[in-house]
């Protein structure tokens, strides 16, 4: 859907006691930042470098009760966080 590929790194950060994430993507951009639960979500936040700008981003994932995943992105951009993709993920059933 987004046509670029990434690679995702987690660790465990000692300094911070939290599960830290390092990734990288073909299309040239990064992003670290850590992981935590949030009102029962996952959360993963820090900060996106663009090969132009940087960024502060939140990513959310809440697995629902029907077994969807649902993948939320905001970036902090002119004093609020604003809304970028939103995607709604789940099983795809064969056909019989």
């Amino acid at each position: 859907m987004l046509h670029n590929i990434s690679e995702a790194y987690f660790y465990w950060d000692s300094d911070k006691q939290e599960i830290a994430v390092f990734s990288i993507t073909s299309n040239g951009n990064f992003f670290h930042g850590h992981v935590i639960e949030d009102d029962g979500k996952i959360l993963i936040y820090g900060l996106i470098t663009f090969p132009d700008n940087k960024l502060e981003f939140r990513n959310t994932f809440k697995l629902t009760e029907e077994g969807k995943l649902i993948d939320k992105w905001f970036t902090f951009r002119d004093g609020e966080w604003k809304p970028g993709h939103e995607f709604e993920l789940s099983e795809k059933k064969e056909e019989v």
